[in-house]
């Protein structure tokens, strides 16, 4: 079934992934979590095209004996048509809206102000106006000052475009800007410590989060 056999006005639900994922009669079925569970395509019928036929072709996903498996989901990159067509929309935006966007996808899908403020070095409020004029950011509902890509794959295709080491870089000075924070879970400060390459530095950490999860029966 193809992208052009939905209305692109609404997301695609779990029926329609199925039937985009659909084999021929007799066939086993593609493993469907590939995209919708994990929100890379967020319904969207043509990128979840876009997404099944690249897996196809890099082997993502594959034939056995039995049936389709595929490899695990980090391992599954963007279709390049994907993330050409989101780097394009970034190229168009002035320097100090790309660099804003950018940090911005080393916190993730959403992110606080006050921490990407710090980050940048001073106020951005006006570039994070421009960008959400641009639907590429939106304030998170009831987040109390927190905002969000409004798709994760654009979060995803903008930070996978950033150099290893100014990926490190950020993910740093973000971990040491959090420690500064009484109430910043110990959690996020060892994920920017081990994506930046500092996983001594994590590792307590990585055990006073693991102690919280306990006392929350977090398990």
């Amino acid at each position: 079934v193809r992208a052009a056999d939905f209305t692109v006005a609404a997301p695609v639900g779990r029926a329609g992934v199925v039937r985009m994922c659909a084999p021929p009669v007799g066939e086993p079925p593609l493993p469907v979590p590939l995209c919708l569970r994990h929100a890379r395509c967020e319904g969207n019928p043509s990128v979840l095209e876009e997404i099944l036929k690249a897996a196809l072709e890099r082997g993502d996903v594959y034939r056995t004996g039995s049936g389709w498996t595929r490899k695990s989901l980090v391992e599954i990159r963007l279709p390049e048509t994907v993330v050409d067509s989101i780097l394009l929309r970034v190229e168009r935006l002035t320097k100090a809206q790309a660099d804003v966007l950018r940090t911005a996808s080393v916190l993730g899908r959403s992110f606080e102000y006050p921490l990407l403020r710090a980050l940048c070095g001073g106020e951005v409020e006006d570039e994070l106006a421009a960008l959400a004029q641009q639907q590429l950011i939106e304030e998170e509902p009831g987040g109390h000052g927190r905002h969000r890509f409004r798709h994760a794959l654009t979060q995803e295709a903008i930070y996978g475009s950033l150099a290893t080491s100014k990926r490190q870089r950020i993910h740093g000075e973000a971990a040491m800007a959090l420690k500064g924070e009484r109430t910043a879970p110990a959690v996020d400060i060892a994920h920017h410590l081990l994506r930046a390459n500092l996983q001594d530095e994590a590792l307590p950490i990585l055990m006073r989060a693991a102690d919280s999860a306990y006392g929350a029966r977090a398990y």
